[in-house]
């Protein structure tokens, strides 16, 4: 049942072709890191990068009162900004606090794991196990 494909490139002018027409930065990312405009234009791509974004640097928790909350985190503020303005074009509501991005309502947090379809069995897990509690 897997879809997804993972392929290792290992080519200079794959690197470079990246950097010049995505701006993705090379080396040391604080500062630099940004939502290249041809993933931010396009929702299915959008999408894809929250979700690899959220595989990575996010997590799910319970709070106190029994409801989910998924939160992404950077150091990086405008980073973080344009993370809250790519989840807000896709239908979200999401809060920004510090270095850390939140989706509260419940009903967005279930429509994040329907459409975002994150990929990281840890937060799948947390989700399925979260789930049946509240």
């Amino acid at each position: 049942k897997q879809t997804n494909l993972r392929c290792v490139i290992n080519s200079k002018r794959l690197v470079e072709y990246l950097i010049k027409e995505f701006k993705l930065p090379i080396g040391k990312k604080k500062g630099k890191l940004h939502i290249p405009i041809q993933i931010m234009n396009r929702n299915i791509f959008l999408k894809n990068y929250i979700k690899g974004l959220f595989d990575t640097d996010g997590s799910l928790y319970l709070k106190r009162k029994g409801s989910l909350v998924v939160s992404i985190i950077s150091r990086d503020p405008t980073f973080l900004n344009e993370v809250n303005e790519g989840l807000t074009k896709l239908g979200y509501n999401p809060s920004v606090s510090g270095k850390n991005l939140y989706i509260y309502r419940q009903e967005q947090v279930r429509k994040f794991f329907k459409d975002i379809k994150p990929n990281n069995k840890k937060h799948l897990e947390k989700y399925d196990r979260f789930i049946n509690i509240i």
